[in-house]
């Protein structure tokens, strides 16, 4: 096949390194891995340990560490370019661990692979990570006292975020993929979250929120055939704007009762299931409307797919 590179399957070598800080007060780190498995944890004493598996020798790791001004620039990526590689019997896993005091900036980009990335002790200040073919899973369990914003994308992939604890400068965040199943899972304090997006364009997407969000102002979901799975907490303390987008996905959304919903349903030949909703002038509402103090407005445009509202509490 044209384009795809025969690169000689060796013996098994594995590889150590240890990175220290060399005075750094925060790092930005950027994770280049071309295919393969890549697991990235905390615990480490030093600013990284990594440990490296693999059996082609073109996919020998290279580090680059410096710092200027404070600030260290942690680079771990393949030795050659590997982009259309056939897999055959390739090997190529990275260890990676982080030391879990220094502000980190991490930024992963995987070709084909997964990445699993258990993040809960870090110091995160951001967390991107992309995959042009794989699977993300990134588990945040523990406060984050200066994550500012998360975006994980996968071309073709499931994705899976989940983060418990508090997160007081936490502002956005943002999963995509273009065919895999969407998960996020948010069940701490988020004092500064104002955007939610998530968006599939033939995966299920599940979005259960259980946490605190006193300023969270708006979630999108953009989905084109797979199915919405949204669960909001049961109190709010701000309005709130919900906006669901699919041509033949059915979109489910269960919603706080003791909170005014008005539900503007707009679609061609799909089904509205809306209990507990009267009509009032273009939109739905829920009894009880004109009396609460936080609203949901929720605007939920479907070709073909069923629309489905319920309330709990």
């Amino acid at each position: 096949m044209a384009g795809k590179q025969d690169f000689d399957v060796s013996d098994l070598q594995t590889r150590s390194h240890v990175a220290t800080a060399n005075g750094a007060e925060r790092v930005r780190a950027e994770i280049r891995m071309g295919l393969g498995s890549l697991e990235v944890a905390g615990g480490a004493e030093p600013l990284l340990k990594g440990e490296f598996f693999y059996n082609v020798p073109e996919l020998r790791p290279e580090i680059d560490y410096h710092v200027a001004e404070g600030v260290g620039t942690l680079l771990v990526r393949h030795e050659s370019k590997i982009g259309g590689v056939q897999f055959r019997q390739v090997r190529n896993d990275w260890n990676l661990q982080f030391n879990d005091e220094m502000p980190l900036d991490l930024d992963v980009k995987l070709g084909a692979g997964n990445a699993d990335l258990a993040l809960g002790t870090l110091n995160l200040t951001r967390l991107k990570a992309r995959a042009a073919s794989g699977r993300l899973d990134a588990g945040l369990v523990g406060d984050q006292q200066l994550l500012e914003a998360i975006h994980l994308d996968a071309a073709s992939g499931d994705v899976r975020l989940e983060v418990t604890g508090a997160c007081p400068q936490l502002s956005s965040v943002k999963l995509g993929s273009a065919s895999g199943r969407l998960a996020l899972e948010l069940n701490g304090a988020y004092a500064k979250l104002e955007r939610i997006r998530a968006g599939s364009t033939s995966g299920k997407v599940d979005v259960f929120l259980q946490g605190t969000f006193p300023v969270l102002a708006e979630i999108s979901c953009d989905l084109v055939s797979g199915a919405l799975e949204l669960l909001l907490p049961d109190a709010l303390e701000s309005d709130l704007r919900v906006k669901c987008n699919s041509v033949s996905g059915r979109l489910r959304l269960m919603l706080p009762a003791n909170v005014g919903i008005s539900v503007s349903a707009r679609k061609i030949s799909g089904h509205l299931d809306l209990p507990g909703f009267h009509k009032q002038g273009n939109v739905y509402v829920n009894e009880g409307y004109e009396e609460t103090g936080a609203r949901i407005r929720i605007d939920a445009n479907t070709v073909s797919g069923a629309i489905q509202v319920r309330l709990s509490g």
